[in-house]
């Protein structure tokens, strides 16, 4: 029951509650201000690497509960195996790339990310914006605002309100 409030709760919100209380979102975030020759905040493929979070919700819908969970004690070292593997791969991946985790990984984003159409934290590109981009220059998770506001994608963090010169992004009320 716990759960199931927690997760209405973090879906009203949409993705806003991966910018603001996750703590893998807020490790990766730490991670990436470790100077590092070069940073990226979108990489070639994007789109492409993107969708290998659906394909990871997919595999913890459906294969695991289906196929793996009932031989669980089997496969224990296994999983652990898995999981110290993807952290550690995290991690690294944090040192030159912004929330590799959120962007390409991460299967709870996908759910929330539903949500961000009809989360009160929606934004909304006023009248005035000439599509100058600098919004997208500004976007941290490589999204372009202005063109799609609430994209399942944005996490909310306020990057492209704060990079607006004419404020034609803003929060909707």
């Amino acid at each position: 029951m716990v759960f199931i409030i927690v997760f209405l709760i973090l879906a009203i919100g949409g993705r806003w509650a991966c910018s603001k209380i996750c703590p893998l979102g807020i490790i990766e975030e730490l991670i990436f201000k470790i100077p590092f020759p070069k940073k990226y905040f979108s990489l070639p493929y994007e789109k492409r690497l993107r969708k290998i979070k659906y394909f990871i919700f997919f595999i913890l819908l459906v294969v695991i509960p289906v196929f793996l969970l009932p031989n669980k004690n089997e496969l224990g070292m296994v999983f652990l195996f898995i999981k110290i593997l993807g952290f550690t791969t995290v991690f690294i991946l944090s040192l030159f790339i912004y929330r590799p985790f959120c962007k390409y990984f991460c299967p709870f984003g996908v759910v929330l990310g539903v949500f961000n159409k009809i989360s009160p934290f929606r934004y909304q590109t006023e009248s005035n914006c000439n599509h100058c981009g600098l919004c997208g220059h500004y976007c941290k998770m490589g999204l372009v605002p202005y063109e799609n506001p609430n994209h399942m994608e944005c996490i909310r963090c306020g990057a492209c309100l704060k990079g607006c010169p004419r404020k034609a992004l803003r929060k909707k009320n």
